[in-house]
């Protein structure tokens, strides 16, 4: 757990740094997870990276079904072709109900994915997402779809 714990914190520098460097993109997302049975919703924030085609992603999930909350930062490689930016993520998170500094409390879970941007313009786009999210317990299924706005 450990070795997550600072992965994390390697992410988070990650995020604060890429923020800081490239364009940045932002939207609201909703969807389902499979197990257990809830919706969410939430925001996604992304920047571009160091290396071309590779971006950091953040979210920020609420499940109110659940009175749960997820936090996660991903990699993810994406290349715009037309009104097409298909994309594929992998990343790290935690799930809580409360935020806590004592790290006792959290749910950890990695994750993988893919889906894909439409853009409507070039400020604009939907975004449709599939994730696999892997707990020490469980597995989860997360299927979402979001409006972003990219700067």
């Amino acid at each position: 757990m450990s070795r997550i714990k600072q992965l994390l914190r390697i992410m988070l520098l990650m995020i604060l740094l890429s923020f800081s460097l490239h364009a940045v993109d932002f939207g609201f997302i909703a969807g389902k997870n499979s197990k257990p049975s809830a919706s969410t919703w939430g925001i996604s924030a992304g920047s571009g990276f160091f290396v071309p085609l590779v971006k950091l992603e953040f979210e920020l999930l609420n499940q109110k079904d659940l009175g749960l909350k997820d936090v996660s930062v991903g990699l993810k490689v994406r290349k715009k072709i037309g009104k097409f930016a298909p994309y594929a993520v992998i990343g790290a998170g935690a799930k809580f109900e409360t935020f806590s500094i004592t790290f006792k409390d959290y749910d950890y879970f990695t994750f993988i994915g893919g889906g894909t941007h439409f853009y409507i313009m070039d400020l604009f786009s939907l975004r449709f997402d599939l994730r696999y999210q892997s707990y020490s317990e469980i597995n989860n299924v997360r299927l979402s779809a979001g409006v972003f706005v990219h700067i």
